[in-house]
């Protein structure tokens, strides 16, 4: 029996020691992670690096930072490790662009602030050490020991830069401040300092290090509790940039015939070039109708049909950049901005006649006329940029002279009319006695603004006239019935 159990006690102390040897194992970090990415979208890893390459590459410094504890006592950390700033160097990451940096632990089940988040502006600048403090505390002890323990009141002591009934440092503490960076630690030794006696002589003796890397950083004021904040065994640090990455796409050539292929050209930048080529590898092409355009990764367009399409450069689900991509078929004019159109007009009228037009802006047009049983059935026709209904307007004021010499030659009273929509000038003959009048916008705007005033002012000096003249009458008449009256009068009283 009592074999049985000294073999179950063999047993269990074996199994603990192997439960502490992989705890350890777990806990030790040799190599960490930085990964770089914007705030609230996915990030990538930049660089997986041991820590002794890291140490290497960007080389280690000392430093002596000071902080406040959970429990409000103050206390000193002596580290020697590797400044983040150099770590960011070394990665190719410029600090201004970071938003939020995020310190990753093994330590995870234990150390409850694993995920710590701090703005730039919060962990490298505006850190300060009170390590002068300390110092002139530890070389007063030295000088004479004995005194310094029975009578501290002589010496300068903790208390001198320190109040523990407010848990603070003071403003002798604060005068002296130093400034400090922020530092991953690769050997450490801290000390609570209690009491009168030094804790320790921030010689940097008794550095460990035990594969525990920690984020160090000084106190950004005097009631500053850091301790608890201080990253153990960092594994990762996350680099996040603020804002979303400027994706453009654009294309100088965005329409063609059925068959033609265009560029369209796809643009990415954020502050990291690493970031941006992967950023840039995820960026998809789409288009709105495939029967219009096709296009592939790489920014080709193929134009597969007549209409318009959107190409789209799309980021995790959210568009950044359009173009519009328009197809014609291989008989469809181009743009008048720089192509050629046809239009066709036609008028009739007695006799020959013929003329010639320009076509609009770049374009040119010719039109003849042709005489059928007494009718001049005349066509034009023009080559434009742009196509309307009918044709493309083409402007022929040059050709009037050219339709008037034409009717002159043939003795005839001959009339070009010019055809908007069909872009080409036609002409013909007629009856010289026949006129046609046509009322226009600005005929209306003529009848408005010069007869309908002019007729109004007749009408008002019409009707007054016959408001007078008829008053004028009218006491003509009464005047006249008054005499005869009084006539009357005078001839009955004589009977």
């Amino acid at each position: 029996m009592r074999k049985a159990l000294f073999a179950l006690f063999i047993s269990l102390v074996l199994f603990l020691s192997g439960l502490s040897a992989s705890v350890l194992a777990y806990d030790e970090v040799n190599d960490i992670s930085i990964t770089v990415g914007y705030w609230g979208d996915t990030d990538y890893t930049k660089a997986d690096v041991s820590l002794s390459e890291l140490a290497s590459a960007c080389g280690t410094d000392r430093q002596v930072y000071t902080w406040i504890n959970q429990g409000n006592n103050p206390g000193t950390t002596e580290a020697e490790g590797i400044y983040l700033d150099s770590i960011l160097a070394y990665c190719g990451i410029d600090p201004s662009y970071v938003y939020y940096y995020n310190f990753q632990s093994t330590d995870s089940a234990t150390y409850a602030y694993s995920n710590q988040q701090w703005t730039n502006d919060q962990l490298m600048s505006g850190r300060y050490t009170f390590r002068p403090c300390f110092e002139t505390a530890i070389a007063d002890f030295n000088t004479d020991r004995v005194d310094y323990m029975k009578n501290p009141e002589r010496h300068y002591t903790i208390d001198d830069f320190f109040d523990f009934n407010d848990r603070k440092y003071k403003n002798e503490a604060w005068n002296q401040r130093e400034e400090v960076w922020p530092m991953l630690a690769l050997k450490t030794k801290s000390s609570s300092w209690q009491g009168y006696t030094p804790a320790s002589s921030l010689d940097f003796s008794g550095l460990q290090s035990n594969g525990k890397p920690i984020l160090m950083f000084g106190q950004a004021g005097k009631n500053d509790i850091t301790r608890n904040l201080m990253v153990q065994m960092v594994k990762g640090i996350h680099i996040w940039y603020s804002g979303s990455p400027q994706i453009e796409l654009k294309a100088e050539d965005t329409e063609g015939q059925v068959g033609d292929t265009k560029q369209a050209v796809l643009s990415v930048w954020t502050p990291d070039d690493f970031l941006t080529g992967q950023i840039l590898g995820q960026v998809e092409l789409k288009t709105s109708n495939g029967a219009v355009a096709e296009v592939a990764q790489d920014g080709t367009v193929t134009i597969k049909g007549e209409g318009t399409a959107d190409i789209t450069a799309v980021y995790h689900g959210k568009t950044y950049g359009s173009v519009t991509v328009t197809g014609r078929g291989e008989d469809t004019p181009e743009d008048p901005e720089d192509g050629s159109g046809e239009g066709d007009g036609s008028s009739e009228g007695d006799g020959d006649g013929s003329s010639q037009g320009d076509g609009d802006k770049d374009g040119s047009g010719e039109g003849s006329g042709n005489t059928k049983s007494g009718k001049g059935d005349s066509d034009s026709s023009s080559k434009g940029s742009k196509v309307s209904d009918g044709g493309s307007k083409t402007s022929l004021s040059t050709d009037k002279s050219t339709a008037q010499a034409a009717a002159q030659r043939s003795g005839q009273a001959a009339r070009a009319q010019r055809q908007g929509s069909a872009g080409g000038a036609a002409s013909g003959s007629g009856d010289d006695h026949v006129k046609v009048y046509q009322i226009s916008a600005a005929d209306d705007v003529y009848v408005e603004s010069r007869i309908s005033p002019q007729m109004s002012k007749w009408l008002w000096a019409g009707g007054g006239a016959s408001v007078g003249l008829g008053l004028l009458i009218e006491g003509l008449y009464f005047r006249g019935q008054v005499a005869w009256t009084r006539r009357a009068k005078r001839i009955y009283e004589k009977l």
